[in-house]
């Protein structure tokens, strides 16, 4: 790929400074730019934000006017680079309205009117309130049968809309927490200097009305995180953003209202992907977790408690829960992480330590002793955590690294990766409720993606593990390392089976969370990956005795097709258009070799606790066993991409940042979907969708009649 002549990093730092001396100075005077040079100014311009001031500043206006006029300087007489300037420059001319609007409302709630220790913990116990009302709802309305099908996690049944997740709530309610102290902590000047930590206010007492008041606290806060995403959008994937006006209706007035609203273009197909992988590996962890405690129910006495001399970090046998047995099996075998390794590779940590931590906090910062989850605010010391974390396992060191990393600060994201927050005193608030169901293995991976960790080794097991799964069905597969024309390429896992040449490039990737700037990089990994593997075919094609080379002279085909294994859930099917590469993830393709089907699965616990599975197997095998057609077809649209997609459609919420102004961004939302649907999408025939749905609803049915019959401990044990 062709570079520009100047210093992407330089200029990105020097923009974002509005330094435009130091912007000058790394664009040069001495050469002309070329076409590509001006387009990659205003590309990198527009992707670093630079261009919008969130805080009324004059200074700020001026600098950035003179970054402006001399990125204009350097691209005169590139028209459409120009052009590319000048709409970028009216874009963040309307979102940077939007912030000053939503930061004059905050300067005009009542709440604001408070002393601002009370505004902070007025916000933090408003979102301790917000999960418990979220959890009794979720109590009240829990069948007493249970569901038909576990398709989907546990929702709260919404009136005025769809059902709302009850971990959404959770972790919608934390993210809110954790913006608010942010977006305090930069209107009060609460980031510490030397250290970049937040440090606000000690406890006081809030009121009811105080806590009410917080709520329009945390309509801004969700109106300000819309607004970061939406402005995210526009930068790095062209989205538009127009400001319109339009009459609104609302529930609780009858007559439309006219309000001035910016409206951002609609979310990409790859935000999706991206919140869909990352679903497919929270509904892993979670199916793993509840199946570790239905085989192994007597399991938790095993697991080892602080202070045990013999405990060390995370391994076989050597675990404080059961989510992290869970997480650690998925992450070593799933995602081939270096679990086992004391190397120190993750922002300073090993992989294990970074586990061994969120462990702790789970288990014992999150529940009381008897593993009862607290939904309360905590406030411990220091001096508590640290020493804690030292009681089950952790180095010294490496608790004070941990500590630091999970400290809140400038440029956290959110409440779950770094959950304590400093306060006046050194003691820590942790916001114990966000933490009531976190996925381990997750929060790991996030910290792995954020650090930008180079885990080399990671590659090379998983490339074993690949090629191992072609050799469980006798397929011939070599990994070949080939010259053309002097330089060096290599395909990590090459196939016959059945006369068709199979082409796989293995990639370890940390997924992007939803943070746009990183999924901006990874859709550009994604292309470049596929490229790589089309380049492969190229060279086999034109020189088949590369391929002859590895499996002898004999070998023969007659089709060549290439895969982009990821060994993180991303599996998109088709890359390139009129080009037979396609996206596949591993834990698919080890279902497709090994198991060859995909269970349904209907759980049902019974009154005297024992729970009875009532399990349902689709094959996706057209026969006995799997043929290179069966393949295609799966690689061609992924069965389990087909059912997370379901119900999927791009929906808006208004929020309010002023009166009678707000804005509108689209984003992906859930609709209903039945049982039969998920089945169809699988490929069953709707009447055999149907019957495989009455087996289910008659086998609840028998285990409520069978339960309405017992009149002792011991029918019911027989039942």
């Amino acid at each position: 790929m062709d570079k520009p002549g100047f210093n992407r990093e330089q200029l990105k730092q020097a923009l974002l400074k509005l330094d435009a001396d130091r912007v000058q100075k790394i664009l040069g005077r001495e050469q002309a730019p070329d076409a590509l040079d001006a387009n990659s100014c205003v590309a990198e311009l527009a992707r670093c934000g630079c261009a919008v001031v969130r805080h009324p500043d004059a200074s700020a206006y001026k600098r950035r006017a003179r970054v402006a006029d001399v990125v204009h300087d350097y691209i005169k007489g590139f028209p459409e680079a120009i052009a590319a300037l000048v709409d970028h420059l009216k874009q963040a001319t309307l979102v940077q309205s939007s912030y000053h609007e939503i930061l004059h409302s905050l300067k005009g709630l009542p709440i604001s009117q408070s002393p601002v220790e009370v505004q902070v913990w007025a916000a933090v116990e408003f979102g301790s309130a917000a999960i418990r009302q979220a959890l009794r709802q979720m109590e009240e309305q829990r069948p007493a049968t249970g569901s038909t099908l576990g398709f989907r996690r546990p929702t709260i049944e919404n009136e005025t809309g769809p059902n709302v997740s009850v971990d959404g709530v959770v972790w919608g309610a934390t993210e809110v927490v954790g913006s608010i102290l942010a977006m305090l902590g930069y209107e009060h000047r609460w980031f510490e200097a030397a250290t970049g930590e937040l440090v606000i206010p000690q406890r006081v007492a809030v009121d009811l009305a105080i806590m009410n008041e917080a709520s329009r606290l945390h309509d801004l806060s969700l109106a300000w995180q819309d607004l970061e995403k939406g402005w995210q959008r526009v930068r790095y994937f062209g989205a538009t953003v127009e400001r319109k006006q339009q009459d609104l209706k609302f529930a609780n007035h009858p007559e439309p209202i006219l309000f001035d609203v910016l409206e951002f273009g609609p979310p990409t197909h790859w935000e999706l992907s991206d919140f869909l992988a990352v679903l497919r590996m929270e509904q892993r962890f979670v199916a793993n977790l509840q199946r570790l405690r239905l085989l192994e129910p007597k399991a938790a006495d095993a697991y080892k408690l602080p202070n045990d001399p013999t405990l060390g970090l995370p391994g076989p046998d050597n675990f404080i829960s059961a989510e992290e047995a869970v997480a650690y099996e998925y992450l070593s075998d799933t995602l081939f992480l270096p679990m086992a390794e004391e190397a120190e590779h993750v922002g300073d940590l090993p992989v294990k330590a970074w586990l061994r931590g969120y462990a702790y906090v789970s288990r014992y910062c999150a529940q009381t002793r008897d593993g009862t989850p607290i939904l309360e605010t905590v406030i411990l010391s220091r001096t508590q955590v640290f020493e804690g974390l030292q009681s089950v396992g952790m180095k010294r060191e490496w608790a004070e690294r941990f500590l630091k990393h999970t400290t809140f600060a400038k440029g956290s994201r959110d409440l779950m990766d770094e959950p304590f927050v400093r306060m006046k005193g050194d003691e820590l608030l942790f916001f114990a409720p966000g933490y009531r169901s976190p996925v381990l293995s997750t929060i790991v991976m996030s910290r792995v993606s954020r650090f930008k960790a180079a885990l080399s080794k990671r590659g090379e097991r998983f490339e074993d593990a690949v090629r191992g799964l072609f050799q469980r069905l006798d397929l011939p597969v070599k990994s070949i390392a080939y010259k053309v024309d002097g330089t060096s390429y290599d395909c990590d896992a090459a196939v016959i089976w059945e006369r068709t040449l199979i082409l796989v490039e293995c990639k370890n990737r940390g997924l992007p969370f939803g943070y746009l700037p990183t999924l901006s990089h990874f859709c550009e990994d994604f292309l470049g990956a596929s490229l790589q593997v089309v380049r492969n075919i190229t060279h086999f094609l034109a020189d088949p005795e590369i391929v002859r080379r590895a499996f002898g002279e004999t070998v023969v085909w007659d089709r060549v097709i290439g895969c982009v294994l990821y060994a993180t859930p991303w599996a998109l099917g088709r890359m390139l258009p009129g080009y037979d590469v396609y996206s596949y993830d591993a834990s698919s393709l080890a279902r497709f070799f090994i198991d060859g089907h995909i269970s349904i699965e209907a759980p049902r616990t019974l009154k005297n606790g024992r729970t009875v599975t009532r399990r349902h197997r689709i094959k996706l095998w057209a026969g006995s066993q799997p043929t290179v057609q069966d393949f295609l077809r799966e690689l061609t649209s992924p069965t389990a991409t087909r059912i997370a997609r379901v119900g999927r459609v791009v929906g808006a919420n208004f929020r309010e940042t002023s009166y009678r102004s707000g804005l509108v961004i689209p984003e992906w939302e859930s609709e209903p979907v039945t049982a039969a649907q998920i089945l169809e999408t699988i490929g069953l025939a709707a009447e055999e969708a149907q019957s495989v749905v009455k087996g289910f609803q008659d086998f609840q049915a028998m285990m409520d009649l069978l339960e309405a019959q017992s009149e002792n401990p011991e029918d019911e044990k027989r039942t």
